[in-house]
């Protein structure tokens, strides 16, 4: 068990947010023993982000019985409004079907990224290109797979 483990080491937690379910695995960990939970502002990070802050926040203020703190909670969104939002957009990071289909399937998330960059792909030719990744073993990422896999 983790707690028997931890006489030596304080475990920690990073999950990833590609199948939608990082608050909810970051939560168990926590009832299993886990000392820290990482998270990001609006769970910004690569693919579909991370355990975001603002959900482990009223999760927490629940889980201890206590009232919301809303003025806590207003300095976290102002936070997040005024100086996330732009890198958001700027970044691409949301819950974007695709990294939801690559966690699904054990696809590298790098393959969505560079899809996704690229300008000349249409959401079509990067759904087509995809479900052709998902005929291969594309776990490890290899440029090569985009051009061959993109028809």
């Amino acid at each position: 068990s983790i707690n028997s483990f931890q006489s030596n080491f304080k475990i920690g937690i990073h999950a990833h947010n590609n199948k939608l379910m990082a608050l909810s695995n970051s939560l168990e960990a926590y009832k299993s023993g886990v000392k820290y939970i990482d998270s990001t502002i609006n769970g910004m990070g690569r693919g579909c982000g991370n355990t975001a802050t603002e959900y482990l926040f009223l999760e927490r203020e629940k889980k201890n019985k206590n009232k919301i703190n809303f003025n806590r909670l207003k300095n976290l969104m102002n936070l997040i409004e005024n100086n996330f939002q732009d890198l958001k957009k700027k970044y691409n990071w949301n819950d974007k079907i695709n990294y939801y289909l690559a966690g699904e399937h054990k696809r590298h998330p790098t393959y969505n990224q560079k899809l996704i960059s690229n300008k000349n792909y249409t959401v079509k030719k990067v759904f087509i290109a995809i479900k052709n990744l998902l005929r291969i073993n594309s776990k490890n990422f290899d440029i090569k797979n985009i051009k061959n896999y993109n028809k």
